[in-house]
């Protein structure tokens, strides 16, 4: 249906840095694209972690797809935690990093694949694989520097 809004279109705008979510004190959460501020609530706490207001999420136990530098020797890894995890050892050097703020990374390749990752990179702008094709993916920060998008992604589905 055209001009609806859903979770993930919300979600995207938010991600591209074209909008912005925060709580307020009523415990709503609420969306400003400029001056123009719509109010959603949302009981469903699942909600407000895809919004990223779930402040214990940012300082871990990280779980899903993550991709991390070492903090150490500088080498980058993608993979999934299957179990809670506060730090990342390194395959290379065995130095451990610890994982606290991890951003966002919504990664969208030209094949069509789509993935999400937590990442602690810190470049504004960077180069990774597509896991399907092998395709390099350009990254960078979005306005806000709170989540990693792909360059020229259209966030349209």
């Amino acid at each position: 249906m055209e001009g609806r809004l859903t979770i993930m279109s919300v979600a995207d705008k938010c991600a591209a840095g074209d909008w912005k979510a925060y709580t307020g004190k009523d415990g709503k959460i609420y969306l400003q694209e400029g001056a123009l501020k719509t109010c959603l609530s949302f009981e469903d706490p699942g909600d407000r972690e895809r919004f990223g207001e779930n402040e214990q999420r940012d300082n871990g136990p990280y779980k899903g797809f993550l991709m991390i530098k070492c903090e150490q020797c500088g080498e980058v890894k993608g993979f999934c935690a299957r179990q809670e995890t506060y730090s990342f050892k390194c395959n290379e050097c065995g130095y451990e990093t610890p994982l606290e703020g991890l951003k966002p990374m919504y990664m969208k390749c030209k094949c069509g694949e789509e993935f999400r990752y937590k990442t602690n990179l810190t470049d504004k702008v960077f180069s990774r694989n597509c896991l399907s094709c092998g395709s390099p993916v350009d990254m960078q920060l979005n306005k806000r520097e709170t989540a990693y998008v792909t360059i020229g992604g259209s966030g349209k589905r």
